[in-house]
C-alpha cells in the first residue's frame, strides 16, 4: 500500500516532482506515473493497481487536466473504489469542467499566488485525518479485489478475528468518509455468511455431545446459548452489511449518473433495488426511501440508450438507414459496422486500407457509400458485398453525400478537389476552387446545389454543373462540415472555431453561436428541420432549435464526439467518438418532460386555473409562457432585473410577475404588459392573487407586504417584519394572509392589515409560508433545512427534516392532504399533512427554487437553478413504497433490455456494470 496517489496533467510535472519531493521527505510514500511503473509493464494496469493500493487520490486540478482522458480514467477509477479525494488546485479552472467527484469537495489553492505553506500544512492535515480508517479501506479494497480477482474462491474469505475486524469498521465507516465500496461489503457480507454456516455446524455437534452428557448438563446449556448469541450476533452483522451495501451501491449509482455514465448508474440502482425486494421486511425505511429516490432520479434523467462497443478505433461517422432499421458506423480501424437498432452488431465491412471517416446511406437504402483517407470512395450493399472503389482524388477522401435522387455521389477530399460520381463508377464532374483541403460535402434537399465546408475557413455553393455562386465567409478556423435543413430553408455550418453558424439557403448569416470552446466537428439537422445537433471536443453533445436556441447537452463519451446523426423518426440521436464507442441517446427523456428555454436559474413557477399553460420566472429577466408538451409560447420581455415569481388570476386572464427590480407587472395572455406597480423600494420576491379575486398581495426586500386591488391601486402597507419579506400567501377563504421573513419568522394578518400572530421557532431565514386548502394548517419552511407545521392559531406542531439544504417554496396539492417542499440541495419531498415523508423527487442538477401542482394535482412543476423546469408525473392515488419500488425496477429494465443483451462478451466498457449483469433483470416482467 501507498500513502497518496497523484494524478496530474504533464504540464504540471515540475509542480508534482516539487511535492513529490516534500511528500517523500516528510516520510509519505507517493506513487508518481514517472517512476512506479516497470519496464515492459501494462502502463494502465498499473495505474488502476496504483489507485487501488493508495489511501488517499491527490487530483492537481489545472485547464489541462480536466480535460484530459487519461485523468478522467483515473479519477473514474478512484470514484469506483471510493478513494479519499483531495483536489489541489495549481491553475483556475472552470468549475462545470471539473469531474462532479472533485467538483463537491473543498479545494487546496496551489497556485503561484497563494501560500504555499499553508496548502501544504493543509494537505497534510487532510492526509492524517481518520488514517486508520483510511488505511483500514484500503487494506480491505486489496482483500476484496483479490478475492474477486480468484473467481470468489472461499479460500480468499475473511476469518475469525479478521472478519470480526472488518465488521467492526464497516459499522463505523457509517459516519466516515471514504464510504466502504460495494465490493467491500459484498466482501465482508459473504464472509460472515460462510463464518455463519461454520458456526452452525459446530452448534449442531456441540450440542448434541454435551447433551448426552448428563454430567455436564448445565455447562452444555450455557454453551449453547452462548452459541446462539453468536449466531445472532452474526446475523445481525449480516443484515447490517446487506443495508450498507444496497446504501453503498445506491450511492454509487448516483455518483455515476451525476458523472454521466447513465446505464451504468441504472444498472447499479436497479441492482441494489432488487437488493431491497429481497429484504424489504427489516430494511429501515429511511434506507428505502434514499435508494429507490436515487432510481427515480435516474429514470426521470435518463437520455442514454445504448452503448455499441465493437470498434477498436476512433469513430469518425454514423449513419441511419431510411427506414431506420440498420446504423452503421465508419472508424479509424479500417472497418464499417452494421448495426441494427437494438445494438446487435450486424455485419462487419472490410476492405479500406485507412481510416474509414464518412459513410452515408443512399435515399433508398440499397447502397453503402464509404470514404477514407486511403483516397478512396467504396460502395457497398447492406449485406455487405462490396460494389465498386472509386479512385481519382490525389489525397484523404473526407466526406461522401447522395444526391437526393440517388443517383450521384459527391466526394470531398484534401486535394482541395469535390468529385461527381455516377453509381457505376463514371466520374461526373470536378470541382475546384478552394485554396485548402475539403471535410464536407452536402447536397440540398432539391438537389440542385452543392455545398463544401473548407480549411481555408470558408463555405462554397455550387451548381450541380459545378458553378460558383457564392463563397461564404465568417469562420475563423477550419470549417468542419456543412449540412442544409430537410425542409431546405437554412444551413447549418461547425468549425475549429467553436461556433456553430445558421445560414439562409442562400448564404445570409441568420446567427452565430459560441457551441463550445474547443472545435467542432459534426453538425445535423432534425428530420423536422426544427433542431440541430452539434458535437464537438468537448466531449459533448448539443441540442439547438433551429433558430439557435441552446436547448439541452448530451454527456457520457469520455473523449471528442466526432459526428451525430437524427433517426429518421427524429426519435433516436446516434453519436460517434474518439473513444471508440457509438452511443445511442433518446431526443426526450420518455418519463419526464423537461421544459429548456431560459439562459438562467428560472425562480418561479405557476399553472394557469385550466391547467393548460404554464408560467416561469427567471434570472435572465424574462417570463415565459409554456404549453405542458414543453413547447414555448410566448417569452414576456418588460423587467429590468431577475423575475422572482409569477401568480395567475382567478379567472386566468392576468398573469402577476414580482421582479428584482421592485416592480410588479401585470400581464395579458398574449403578453402585452397591462400595468406595472410601483411602491416597493426593494426587490419584490413574491406575488399572489386573492382566492376571490379581488386583491393582489406582493412581498418586498424592503420589509413590507403591500396588498393592492385588481386595478393595481396599492389599498394597504403592511409593517412588522424586521427583514426582507420572502413569501406571502392567501388562505382560502381570502381573509387571512401568512407571510415568511429573512427575520426568522413567520406572520399571520388579516386582510386588512392586522398583525395577529408571530411564529418564532424558525433558526434561520424563512423562505416560504402556505396555509392548507381547509385552513387548519400553517407550513414554513427556510434556510435552517426544516419543514415546520403550525396550527392556524400558530401553535407548533412539528418539525420535519428530509431536506440537506435551504427549503425555497412549499406548495399544498388539491385535496389538501399532501403538499411538495422545494430544496437548494436538488430535490422536491412530497409530504403528508400528517408529516410522514412521502416521496422524494431528485432530478435537477441545480436548486429547486420554486414549484407549483396543476389544479388537478395530476402534474407538478418544478423551477432550477440548472435552467430548467420539469413536469412530474403525478398519481391520483399514491403507490405504496414497494409498489412504488417494483414500478420503476420495471420501467428501468425496459429501458436497460437493449444495453444489458447487446454488450460484447470480453471488455467492452470499464465504467459498465460486468458481462454477467446481463442478467439483472431476469425475471422483471415488461411494462
Amino acid at each position: 500500500m501507498t500513502d497518496i496517489f497523484i494524478s496530474y496533467s504533464r504540464r504540471n510535472k515540475d509542480f508534482v516532482k516539487e511535492l513529490h519531493a516534500r511528500l517523500t521527505q516528510d516520510q509519505r510514500d507517493v506513487w508518481v506515473d514517472w517512476e512506479d511503473i516497470p519496464p515492459g509493464a501494462d502502463w494502465r494496469k498499473e495505474i488502476q493497481v496504483g489507485v487501488e493500493e493508495a489511501n488517499t487520490f491527490v487530483f492537481v486540478l489545472s485547464p489541462d487536466s480536466v480535460i484530459s482522458y487519461e485523468c478522467k480514467v483515473e479519477i473514474d477509477h478512484a470514484v469506483k473504489h471510493n478513494k479519499r479525494l483531495v483536489p489541489l488546485v495549481r491553475h483556475d479552472v472552470d468549475p462545470k469542467m471539473v469531474h462532479p467527484a472533485l467538483a463537491a469537495l473543498n479545494w487546496i489553492f496551489c497556485r503561484e499566488n497563494d501560500d504555499l505553506e499553508v496548502a501544504y500544512a493543509t494537505l497534510i492535515q487532510v492526509l492524517d485525518t481518520d488514517l486508520e480508517h483510511v488505511r483500514n479501506h484500503t487494506r480491505l479494497l486489496m482483500r476484496a479485489l483479490e478475492w474477486d480477482g480468484k473467481a470468489r474462491s472461499k479460500s480468499f474469505l475473511l476469518r475469525g478475528d479478521d472478519h470480526k475486524e472488518a465488521c467492526d469498521w464497516l459499522l463505523q465507516a457509517v459516519d466516515k468518509s471514504p464510504q466502504p465500496t460495494a465490493l467491500q461489503t459484498q466482501y465482508i457480507t459473504i464472509s460472515g455468511q460462510s463464518e455463519a454456516k461454520q458456526q452452525r455446524r459446530t452448534i449442531a455437534i456441540t450440542a448434541i455431545c454435551f447433551l448426552a452428557m448428563t454430567g455436564l448438563a448445565g455447562f452444555s446449556v450455557i454453551q449453547y446459548q452462548d452459541a446462539l448469541a453468536r449466531r445472532k450476533e452474526a446475523e445481525q452483522q449480516r443484515n447490517l452489511a446487506i443495508e450498507s451495501q444496497i446504501t453503498a451501491s445506491a450511492s454509487e449509482a448516483e455518483a455515476r449518473f451525476l458523472g454521466d455514465d447513465q446505464l451504468g448508474a441504472m444498472s447499479l440502482s436497479v441492482k441494489a433495488s432488487r437488493q431491497l425486494q429481497e429484504h424489504e421486511d427489516w430494511i429501515k425505511d429511511q434506507t428505502q426511501l434514499e435508494t429507490v429516490a436515487v432510481l427515480r432520479e435516474i429514470i426521470y434523467g435518463v437520455v442514454e440508450r445504448n452503448r455499441l462497443q465493437r470498434h477498436s478505433g476512433r469513430v469518425w461517422s454514423v449513419s441511419f438507414s431510411p427506414d431506420g432499421k440498420i446504423l452503421a458506423s465508419a472508424s479509424d480501424d479500417g472497418s464499417i459496422l452494421l448495426w441494427s437498432r437494438t445494438g446487435q452488431l450486424l455485419k462487419t465491412l472490410e476492405g479500406h486500407t485507412g481510416r474509414v471517416v464518412s459513410i452515408k446511406f443512399s435515399p433508398d437504402g440499397q447502397t453503402l457509400a464509404s470514404a477514407s483517407t486511403d483516397k478512396t470512395v467504396k460502395l457497398w450493399r447492406p449485406d455487405g458485398v462490396l460494389l465498386r472503389t472509386l479512385q481519382g482524388h490525389g489525397n484523404s477522401v473526407w466526406s461522401v453525400s447522395f444526391s437526393p435522387d440517388g443517383q450521384t455521389l459527391a466526394s470531398a477530399s484534401t486535394d482541395k478537389t469535390v468529385k461527381l460520381w455516377a453509381l457505376d463508377g463514371k466520374l461526373l464532374n470536378r470541382f475546384q476552387g478552394h485554396t485548402a483541403g475539403i471535410y464536407s460535402v452536402a447536397f440540398s434537399p432539391d438537389g440542385q446545389t452543392l455545398a463544401t465546408a473548407s480549411a481555408d475557413k470558408t463555405i462554397k455553393l455550387w451548381s450541380r454543373e459545378g458553378e460558383l455562386r457564392t463563397t461564404l465567409q465568417g469562420h475563423q478556423g477550419t470549417v468542419s462540415m456543412v449540412t442544409f435543413s430537410p425542409d431546405g430553408t437554412k444551413m447549418a455550418t461547425v468549425s475549429e472555431d467553436g461556433t456553430l453558424k445558421i445560414w439562409s439557403r442562400d448564404g445570409v448569416l441568420l446567427n452565430s453561436l459560441g457551441g463550445s470552446r474547443r472545435w467542432i466537428y459534426g453538425v445535423a439537422f432534425s428530420p423536422d428541420s426544427r433542431n440541430i445537433v452539434t458535437t464537438a471536443a468537448d466531449n459533448e453533445i448539443k441540442l439547438w432549435s433551429a433558430e439557435g436556441r441552446f436547448l439541452n447537452s448530451l454527456k457520457g463519451h469520455s473523449d471528442t464526439v466526432l459526428d451525430a446523426t437524427f433517426s429518421p423518426d427524429g426519435e433516436v440521436i446516434a453519436s460517434a467518438s474518439a473513444d471508440n464507442t457509438v452511443k445511442l441517446w433518446s431526443r426526450y427523456n420518455r418519463f419526464l418532460t423537461t421544459l429548456h428555454g431560459h439562459n438562467d436559474s428560472i425562480y418561479g413557477v405557476s399553472f394557469s386555473p385550466d391547467g393548460q399553460t404554464l408560467a416561469s420566472a427567471s434570472e435572465d429577466t424574462t417570463v415565459k409562457l409554456w404549453q405542458l408538451d414543453g413547447k414555448l409560447l410566448k417569452t414576456l420581455e418588460g423587467h429590468r432585473d431577475r423575475v422572482n415569481r409569477v401568480s395567475f388570476s382567478p379567472d386566468g386572464k392576468t398573469l402577476a410577475s414580482a421582479g428584482e427590480d421592485s416592480s410588479v407587472n401585470l400581464w395579458a395572455l398574449d403578453g402585452s404588459l397591462l400595468k406595472t406597480l410601483k411602491g416597493h423600494t426593494d426587490a419584490v420576491h413574491s406575488v399572489i392573487f386573492s382566492p376571490d379575486g379581488q386583491m393582489l398581495a406582493t412581498a418586498s426586500d424592503d420589509k413590507t407586504v403591500k396588498l393592492w386591488n385588481r386595478d393595481g391601486i396599492l389599498l394597504t402597507t403592511l409593517y412588522g417584519h424586521g427583514d426582507g419579506v420572502r413569501d406571502v400567501n392567501f388562505s382560502t377563504d381570502s381573509k387571512l394572509l401568512v407571510t415568511a421573513s429573512d427575520d426568522k419568522t413567520v406572520r399571520l394578518w388579516n386582510r386588512d392589515g392586522t398583525l395577529l400572530k408571530t411564529l418564532r421557532e424558525h433558526t434561520g431565514k424563512v423562505r416560504t409560508a402556505a396555509f392548507s386548502p381547509d385552513g387548519t394548517l400553517i407550513v414554513s419552511g427556510g434556510k435552517d433545512q426544516t419543514v415546520k407545521l403550525w396550527s392556524q392559531d400558530g401553535k407548533l406542531l412539528k418539525t420535519l427534516e428530509g431536506h440537506k439544504a435551504g427549503v425555497r417554496e412549499i406548495k399544498f396539492r388539491a385535496g389538501g392532504k399532501q403538499f411538495i417542499s422545494a430544496g437548494e440541495d436538488h430535490t422536491l419531498i412530497l409530504w403528508s399533512t400528517e408529516g410522514a415523508l412521502l416521496k422524494i423527487f431528485k432530478g435537477h442538477s441545480g436548486g429547486v427554487l420554486g414549484t407549483s401542482f396543476s389544479p388537478d394535482g395530476k402534474l407538478l412543476a418544478s423551477a432550477s437553478a440548472d435552467n430548467t423546469i420539469k413536469l412530474w408525473q403525478m398519481r391520483k392515488t399514491e403507490r405504496s413504497q414497494a409498489e412504488e419500488r417494483d414500478a420503476l425496477i420495471k420501467q428501468a429494465c425496459d429501458w436497460l433490455q437493449d444495453y444489458l443483451q447487446n454488450q460484447p462478451s470480453q471488455g467492452g466498457d470499464s465504467r459498465s456494470e460486468t458481462p454477467r449483469d446481463r442478467q439483472l433483470c431476469k425475471g422483471v416482467k415488461a411494462n
